[in-house]
């Protein structure tokens, strides 16, 4: 019972459809809008975990520019400082130091200094996590005011350098020490006046486990283009690592060698260089909770970002996160834009939000099925009967029997669509009979109007044929009076001479001189009457040629070139008139078997066409060129008219259409044209132009029309 009922299939199937795209909606949403602010809250997370780590970041070089400058304030790093200067290869009290030979106990006194700044240094470099100490000596006085900045020691966390300067001087000559740092005895226990005097300095760098070595550091002070060397920090890529060089002046009390006055110099350095490391970051990350990696455009020069993903995240292919940047406030020399970037992972808000979307489909397929039970059950109570009876009524329509009644009892909505079909019903059997009995009536009306504009069409296309013949009328007419009018003042002037010579005659009063002038002015009244009267004759019988070219519908094998030099001649007044010369380029061994008077309509109108639209001034030129390609030929008519715009060109066939049509102008002539063409011909016609630059009609046809190609009935002609 159930399979027969398709409405109430239809039924059920719409309200689940319904209620599926309702709660697939609902689900989408919630789940979406779940998504979204799980995503905008992870987002806020990475961005503050960002914020944290640039503030951190950058609170950490301050620090470490505080402690640098601090540094000169220890009287124990001041005085070592100071003897650093005073034996080192830029200071001197009499003046004299290029090149001068250090001795080796100043060199001593030296190391001894660059020791104990050593043992002052170890703890810096943990405590602000620094990858590089270093301190400079600077020439203070006028005579080394060269901004020589001599590196004196330097340390990372596995080594340290001395240099050792052999030579005073801006350029002195110098030896580079090594020791590894956990190995170097800093002690300055060897350094007594007795021995640092007995004793050559190599004796101390041995005892103290230096070795010399063509290892030289990275000197970073000197391999910046920095010009203020008294303040500053900027950021540097060393070896393709990321760093950052801080530096500090020191101010010291020394002799001035002209004045012997103390005087305060900057006259040292003291450099550190912080160079994240992953290990850095990472454990940064740990401590704010996020991951993160130091960046520039696109290229990360240390990340902290780990990079192994969880067998779950493998599984379910999920490899995407939420990335946000800060740019980082700090200086470099290049002008370059450095961001730190955190990074957090959007598995868990995957994993939380489809575990939402499951809990969401399981509600709403319990809904479903409740839903279509209560359905199924309601349908089959109220639906089923009176859908039986309504398909009765419809297959009763549908085999003719507009009689069938549907009789649904109640009173609810089904009962009123039984009792508008059954009016619909009665009204469609009247509506039929009324249809039946239009169609008829239609069917004749139509029939009668078509018959009344074919005929409309006719008279309108033999209209423009006759007003066309009517124009070669009036112009051969034009010109046969002329030569007529010549012969008759002729004619008139012989009589006279007649009349005048027979009265002499008459009167005995001829002379032989006078019949002589008669004889002679008769011969000339006679030649030009019979060439005017030839001339008459022969317009007449061009005329008739081709008024009866174009009264003749049989088929006709005749000249292209003489078809066409008729057409012209008969246009001749009219040429004149406009001033217009016409250029013929066709071979005068072409011949057709075709209609003659068609050839002359296209032709003259296509001449007169040029005359009235194309030439305002009454001069131009006309180029006709007929041209055979296998059984077709190819006719081109060109004028350097005014040409068309674009809005005219595309209308130049339509019936009725002209732009002269307060002169006289019917609209039909082209339209005649492309009729003749197109139809009588079978051929077809296009037309080109621009304004300004002239108009060229382009047309195509079969030597012989295709309706008469190969026919036996068909009557020829020979001109």
């Amino acid at each position: 019972m159930w399979i027969n009922n398709r409405i109430s299939r239809q039924v059920m199937t719409l309200v689940f459809l319904s209620f599926s795209l309702f709660f697939a909606s609902a689900t989408f949403i919630i789940g979406y809008q779940y998504y979204n602010d799980l995503e905008k809250l992870i987002y806020d997370q990475t961005d503050s975990a960002a914020r944290l780590f640039k503030s951190e970041f950058e609170s950490d070089i301050r620090r470490t520019e505080h402690a640098l400058s601090n540094f000169g304030l220890n009287e124990t790093v001041v005085d070592n400082l100071t003897l650093l200067n005073q034996y080192g290869p830029l200071y001197s009290e009499d003046g004299a130091i290029e090149n001068e030979k250090i001795p080796d106990s100043d060199n001593s006194y030296y190391l001894q200094s660059q020791l104990a700044l050593v043992s002052s240094l170890i703890p810096l470099m943990p405590q602000y996590d620094l990858s590089h100490l270093a301190i400079y000596q600077l020439s203070p006085f006028p005579k080394n005011q060269k901004h020589t900045k001599h590196l004196s020691l330097i340390m990372n966390h596995d080594y340290v350098w001395i240099f050792r300067y052999l030579t005073k001087g801006d350029n002195p000559k110098r030896e580079v020490y090594r020791a590894p740092l956990d190995k170097i005895d800093i002690e300055d226990n060897l350094f007594n006046v007795s021995d640092i005097y007995q004793n050559k300095t190599n004796y101390f760098l041995n005892k103290v486990g230096l070795s010399k070595t063509d290892d030289n550091p990275h000197d970073y002070l000197n391999s910046l283009p920095v010009n203020d060397i008294y303040s500053g920090k900027t950021t540097n890529i060393v070896d393709d690592k990321f760093s950052i060089s801080i530096w500090s002046p020191i101010l010291l009390s020394l002799s001035n060698p002209d004045t012997w006055e103390k005087e305060i110099k900057n006259s040292s350095i003291i450099l550190g260089v912080k160079t994240p490391s992953r290990e850095s970051l990472t454990m940064m990350g740990e401590n704010i909770g996020g991951e993160f990696a130091i960046i520039e455009n696109d290229y990360a020069w240390v990340s902290g970002i780990s990079h192994k993903i969880s067998d779950e995240e493998r599984d379910t292919q999920t490899d995407s996160f939420v990335l946000t940047t800060q740019e980082l406030n700090i200086v470099n020399l290049e002008n370059r834009t450095f961001h730190v970037m955190s990074r957090t992972s959007k598995y868990d808000l995957n994993k939380r939000t489809i575990a939402l979307l499951l809990e969401l489909i399981v509600i709403a397929l319990s809904v479903l099925a409740i839903t279509g039970f209560a359905m199924y059950f309601l349908i089959n109570l109220i639906l089923n009967t009176p859908l039986k009876s309504l398909l009765s009524g419809v297959k009763s329509i549908e085999q003719g029997d507009f009689n069938f009644k549907v009789e649904v009892p109640g009173k609810n909505e089904l009962a009123m669509i039984s009792d508008s079909f059954n009016d619909m019903t009665s009204k469609i059997r009247q509506s039929s009979d009324d249809l039946k009995l239009a169609n008829e009536t239609l069917e004749l009306k139509v029939k009668d109007r078509t018959n009344e504009l074919i005929e409309a069409q006719q008279q309108l296309i033999m209209s423009e044929k006759m007003a066309s013949l009517g124009q070669l009328v009036a112009g051969v007419a034009h010109e046969i009076n002329t030569p007529l009018g010549i012969a008759i003042t002729s004619l008139s002037y012989s009589k006279v001479e007649v009349e005048t010579i027979n009265k002499s005659f008459k009167d005995n009063k001829i002379t032989q001189e006078n019949f002589v002038d008669f004889i002679n002015h008769i011969n000339e009244s006679i030649i030009l009457s019979e060439v005017n009267l030839k001339k008459a004759s022969e317009l007449v019988q061009t005329f008739k040629k081709v008024a009866v070219n174009q009264s003749v519908e049989e088929l006709v094998e005749f000249s292209i070139l003489d078809q066409i030099q008729e057409v012209i001649k008969t246009l001749e007044p009219n040429l004149r008139k406009h001033h217009v010369e016409i250029k013929l380029n066709i071979n005068k061994d072409i011949k057709v078997l075709n209609y003659p008077g068609s050839f002359y309509h296209i032709v003259s109108n296509l001449i007169m066409n040029s005359l009235i639209h194309a030439f305002p001034d009454n001069s131009g030129n006309i180029e006709i060129t007929v041209v055979e390609e296998g059984e077709k030929l190819e006719l081109s008519f060109q004028d350097d008219g005014i040409g068309m715009k674009e809005e005219i060109r595309h209308k130049i066939f339509d019936p009725f259409y002209t732009t002269k049509r307060g002169s006289g102008g019917t609209g039909l002539g082209m339209y005649v044209i492309y009729n003749i063409v197109t139809q009588r011909l079978g051929g077809s016609i296009e037309v080109e132009s621009e304004e300004n630059k002239g108009t060229k009609f382009c047309i195509s046809i079969l030597k012989t029309p295709p309706e008469s190609a190969g026919g036996d009935d068909t009557s020829i002609y020979k001109v």
